[in-house]
């Protein structure tokens, strides 16, 4: 959150992630499972956490049950895919007109049909 941090090097330069009070992975959590997330980052981080504080610490509260009726969510995606052009390629011979009619003679005055056919 800082930069470099003065403890530690490589993978300890990452901030303390708390999921629930508890120190945690950040990669294992279901983002729709999160409540709210607070950010840490001053000399108060380091007085409550110590230091392991040192480069902040990222304060993750999940959801939690409640009293009451039992809800339950399901979230789905579903994605349909389909071609939106078929597209048709030239031969050989189609290429080297495309190519005359964009760059007047690239291929010479020969008969193309020659060229192709490997003629001349």
């Amino acid at each position: 959150m800082r930069g470099v941090g003065t403890l530690g090097s490589g993978a300890k330069n990452n901030p303390l992630i708390l999921v629930d009070g508890i120190p945690d992975d950040i990669n294992g959590l279901d983002p729709s499972d999160i409540e709210s997330i607070s950010v840490l980052k001053d000399a108060s981080a380091s007085a409550i956490y110590g230091s392991r504080a040192a480069n902040g610490v990222i304060l993750i509260t999940t959801k939690r049950g409640k009293e009451g009726k039992i809800t339950t969510t399901y979230n789905t995606y579903l994605g349909v895919q389909s071609i939106a052009q078929n597209l048709k390629f030239l031969n050989s011979l189609g290429f080297m007109e495309a190519f005359n009619s964009a760059q007047y003679e690239l291929f010479q005055k020969k008969p193309l049909i020659n060229i192709v056919q490997g003629t001349e």
